[in-house]
């Protein structure tokens, strides 16, 4: 497996969810609260989805806690989508057991269990307290005949398939392009879902290729330059550009405070805050770049990152901005730059990070 997305909900606000998610419902909110940090929050039918490439598996953890258990059955705590519907989703009960439907909602795709979804599989009762924090992990393969799924509450497995019995009902589509979070269908009166701390991770890689247990996503932010500073500043020099991108939730977005450049191969690096804790299995390092274009035309951009006496090494995927609206674009390292070797606490400490003009 692979590492595609991580987030901790500390690096943005409510007003930009829409700028990291593909879509959202009702008007969930990030606000402190969290684990360690912020959280996102949903009440009732509340949640978001993200886009992803299209596979058969999937494998996302996060961490999850409830106000007041259901009346009924909700919320959706995870779900798997396809393009045009519903597939299959990680449910809460009223007696606080999890269950595994398979989903047959095509008029509100993503959004929800839905009307006609079909129960595969739950847990004892008691699995699940108002209150308190869980670490919940779902792996999930689509399939007619064979789909398979495991999930994982702290740790522990819960409930697992292994593709005997397949499906109750076939699937719209085999394969999933979206993974939502917080969706519900049925609720009650003071019901809120929090998560935090969320990983995913797809089958493309070599590496993160098992549930990764209860991780925290830590979010550190640019405190002095880096080796390069190609990019000019909103404040018209290239002399202390990392001022210009180093916002936290409380003063994001900025949009009079940036670094821009139009030259191909200019990059801007950043020193970063060291992290927390001084030791951690580190399973990635993701990159957050909120970017737009200043006009039409063909621009791209990559992230770059840069240990400790080492040289500046490119990220894998080119993003293309809009003209019209900031967005992100999140690259994930799982290995540090140039290597296959695993992160550690000081190869975070030490490296540089940031953004470098592609086309």
């Amino acid at each position: 497996m692979a590492l595609v997305y991580v987030d901790g909900f500390d690096t943005y606000q409510t007003a930009d969810i829409a700028m990291r998610w593909t879509s959202i419902n009702g008007t969930p909110v990030i606000e402190a609260g969290g684990r360690t940090s912020n959280r996102m929050t949903f009440y009732a039918s509340e949640g978001v989805d993200l886009g992803v490439s299209s596979l058969t598996t999937y494998l996302v953890g996060v961490a999850v806690k409830v106000s007041v258990l259901p009346d009924t059955v909700g919320p959706t705590l995870i779900l798997f989508s396809s393009t045009s519907s519903s597939e299959c989703a990680l449910v809460l009960t009223s007696a606080g057991a999890l269950a595994v439907y398979r989903c047959a909602n095509t008029s509100n795709a993503g959004n929800n269990v839905g009307f006609g979804s079909v129960k595969l599989d739950d847990t004892d009762g008691g699995i699940i307290s108002a209150n308190v924090w869980y670490y919940i992990e779902m792996m999930v393969t689509l399939s007619n005949t064979a789909a398979t799924w495991e999930v994982r509450v702290n740790g522990v497995p819960v409930m697992t398939e292994t593709g005997s019995g397949g499906y109750d009902n076939v699937v719209t589509e085999a394969t999933i392009k979206r993974i939502g979070v917080g969706q519900a269908v049925g609720g009650s009166a003071g019901l809120y879902t929090y998560i935090d701390d969320l990983y995913i991770c797809d089958t493309s890689g070599s590496v993160n290729n098992t549930f990764l247990g209860d991780v925290t996503v830590e979010a550190i932010f640019p405190n002095a330059d880096g080796s390069s500073s190609q990019f000019t500043g909103s404040d018209t020099d290239q002399i202390n550009n990392y001022q210009l991108v180093d916002e936290s939730t409380s003063d994001y977005p900025n949009t009079d405070d940036y670094v821009y450049s139009s030259t191909v191969s200019n990059k801007d690096l950043y020193n970063f805050a060291s992290m927390g804790p001084s030791s951690a299995t580190i399973h990635g390092v993701q990159v957050n770049i909120c970017a737009k274009k200043s006009d039409t035309g063909t621009r791209t951009y990559k992230s770059v990152a840069k240990l400790s006496g080492g040289s500046a090494t490119d990220g894998d995927v080119a993003f293309a901005p809009s003209d019209t609206s900031w967005a992100y674009g999140c690259d994930v390292w799982e290995t540090t730059p140039g290597t296959s070797n695993a992160w550690t606490v000081s190869d975070v400490n030490g490296a540089e990070f940031g953004v470098k003009v592609e086309s």
